[in-house]
């Protein structure tokens, strides 16, 4: 849409009567609460996030909804997200008339990637790990996903059923050890419920997706879609200290009992906290902090 000048826009949005015994007399679209929301954010794209909204429209559930607003001179590229307050389980049919003051272009967005796989998960015990805020970020549930070239990707998260205000985000790094690329993608702000990741030109390579709530401890289901331009490897990877068995000592540096020593730089390094391994056999090992 452009125009040298300001332009009003009209958005009208009409239900379609239901006919035949589908139809109860005075229950018609009772439910049926919808409403037009106008993006200047992602212009043109598929939308995800509400906030991002520059026109909000109101739900209603009367045959007509409208909604007005004016844009300045300039070109302008809108993303019209229709949208229902919630599911019905039966079909709306609509009809959506634009008017406008200067010409425009309307079409629709389809869904560009072609691959889709669904994942399933839960943070629950050790793998409710919390934000990278946390060090036992490291335990949460993490994805490989692998590329053989360049693709397009988009990662959506949804928390199980009951979990709308419970904050998740996601993130995504390349694996260590392959080609230094200086990438790292995440879901943003964690969000109530649902976050999006998404990556454009995404070079070949391998990744780890990492999914986690906001504050550790908090204990749920949730499943991923990702969905890509392209054929993309995805498999879930084992925690690092699989199989392996833990022990927690905890301790403290104390000046009363001088084992606040500082660095090896510090001629009393030597009274620092220390602990004896013993090993029976072979094996490998792992700490943190």
């Amino acid at each position: 849409m452009g125009a040298g000048r300001s332009a009003a826009v009209w958005l009208l949005l009409s239900r379609h009567a239901q006919r035949g015994a589908s139809a109860t007399h005075g229950e018609e679209g009772k439910d049926d609460y919808l409403t037009v929301h106008v993006f200047k954010a992602r212009g043109g794209h598929r939308v995800y996030y509400l906030e991002t909204c520059w026109c909000q429209g109101i739900y209603s559930n009367t045959p007509h909804c409208l909604v007005k607003f004016e844009l300045e001179p300039g070109d302008h590229n809108l993303t019209l997200a229709l949208a229902q307050f919630q599911p019905v389980d039966h079909q709306v049919d609509y009809t959506l008339d634009v008017y406008s003051m200067v010409p425009f272009r309307l079409r629709p967005l389809p869904f560009r990637m072609r691959h889709t796989e669904m994942l399933a998960g839960a943070w629950r015990g050790v793998s409710a790990g919390g934000c990278p805020n946390f060090d036992t970020y490291v335990d949460n549930p993490c994805f490989r996903l692998s590329a053989g070239g360049e693709v397009d990707l988009l990662v959506e998260l949804e928390a199980a059923k009951g979990h709308d205000t419970t904050a998740v985000g996601l993130h995504l790094l390349p694996e260590e050890g392959g080609e230094a690329k200086p990438l790292k993608l995440s879901s943003g702000a964690y969000r109530g419920g649902f976050c999006m990741l998404e990556a454009r030109s995404l070079p070949a390579g391998r990744y780890t997706l990492t999914a986690s709530t906001f504050e550790p401890g908090e204990e749920l289901g949730f499943e991923i879609s990702v969905s890509c331009s392209a054929a993309l490897g995805v498999a879930s990877l084992p925690h690092e200290a699989a199989g392996l068995k833990r022990r927690l000592v905890k301790g403290e540096w104390s000046h009363a009992a001088g084992t606040a020593a500082g660095s090896p730089n510090l001629a009393e390094f030597h009274r620092n906290p220390q602990y004896r391994l013993t090993l029976a056999r072979p094996a490998e090992a792992s700490h943190s902090k």
